[in-house]
């Protein structure tokens, strides 16, 4: 990897009879995860529609965040994810993931490897062995809900309980169950980069929030599987994730991965029965970002020394106050179905 931190991908050719995924092992080979190597690894199903065109990058492992590599943008929907602490994940039984094959019998997957910075002069060799089975099984879906990875995710400092959410909002989802209202968490992994102290994922409606999961460890941070599912209304409540960071000291860490110092904010849910969405996240506004932060730190081209000094002139209830106002009052929503086809609206509150 990268001496500032990358990712790296892979195409494979998915089993011909394999039906339904089941689970996975971590196959950490050298420096491995647990020594601060890996900060995730990630299968993602490939959009059966364009099998022939990602079944030409088969066998080379390339950059994921090129902007030629056509498999990151066409292979979005999250099979199996893998974090420091986690021995895998084995899915309930009767339950599984669908294979997704095209209309000639083939699928694809997409193995991605995120490195953590500083650790340009190792090398790596893992992956993931997937279990499948021929047999029949209730479909499952995996979805991300969050914040989503762009510059508005912004932990300034003198803040020790920095916060940041991400909204995956009703108007996502609803109409994408089928004859069901609602559907059932049964797992959950959470994500929020090294200077994370807290992450919470909360389902329900404005001012009745209920805590399904909550707590996080960067070097530990394996699958949760839920002793019972919870069931999300999805006509009427929200699903949010919080994360909580500690104080930066003297610098601003942005949301933007594949950077240095780079955090982020997100959940990777399986819920039953299976939704056609495979991400479901959020961004502050523009206009509450101008809002909260104030115009000179959205439209000025001030480099972060000059907005330092800006904002290390204010109190901390100042400080506080303006975080809670930029993830507080509206968002802007961004859905993405499995046949990659994208929903955004704004101004949600």
């Amino acid at each position: 990897p990268k001496v500032e931190g990358d990712a790296q991908c892979k195409v494979f050719k998915g089993e011909s009879s394999g039906k339904f995924y089941t689970g996975f092992v971590p196959l950490l080979k050298g420096y491995n995860g647990e020594n601060g190597l890996i900060r995730r690894i990630t299968v993602f199903q490939c959009d059966p529609a364009s099998a022939d065109l990602i079944e030409q990058f088969t066998g080379e492992t390339l950059d994921c965040y090129d902007g030629d590599y056509l498999p990151y943008s066409l292979c979005k929907s999250v099979l199996f994810l893998w974090s420091p602490g986690s021995g895998g994940e084995m899915m309930r039984e009767g339950i599984g993931m669908e294979a997704a094959v095209s209309d000639k019998r083939k699928h694809f997957l997409l193995l991605s490897v995120v490195y953590n910075a500083g650790t340009g002069f190792l090398a790596d060799d893992s992956g993931m062995e997937l279990f499948y089975t021929s047999k029949n099984r209730e479909p499952a879906a995996k979805i991300v809900v969050g914040h989503r990875s762009s510059n508005k995710l912004i932990v300034l400092p003198g803040v020790d309980k920095w916060r940041v959410a991400g909204l995956c909002s009703s108007q996502c989802i609803d109409g994408d169950v089928g004859q069901q209202s609602a559907v059932n968490i049964t797992s959950v992994s959470v994500h929020a980069g090294r200077s994370a102290s807290d992450v919470k994922l909360r389902v329900g409606k404005t001012g009745q929030m209920n805590t399904v999961v909550a707590g996080f460890r960067s070097d530990f941070q394996p699958v949760r599987q839920l002793s019972s599912p919870y069931m999300v209304n999805m006509e009427q409540e929200e699903i949010v994730v919080e994360c909580q960071y500690r104080d930066q000291g003297e610098k601003i860490v942005r949301g933007v991965l594949g950077k240095e110092g780079s955090e982020e904010c997100f959940a990777v849910i399986t819920v039953t029965p299976k939704v056609d969405i495979v991400e479901c996240v959020s961004e502050p506004d523009r206009s509450s970002i101008e809002h909260s932060y104030g115009l000179e730190y959205v439209k000025s081209n001030m480099v972060d020394e000059e907005l330092l000094a800006i904002w290390n002139n204010k109190t901390k209830k100042e400080k506080e106050e303006i975080n809670n106002k930029a993830y507080n009052e509206t968002f802007a929503i961004f859905c993405r179905k499995d046949n990659l086809r994208k929903i955004t609206k704004s101004g949600i509150k």
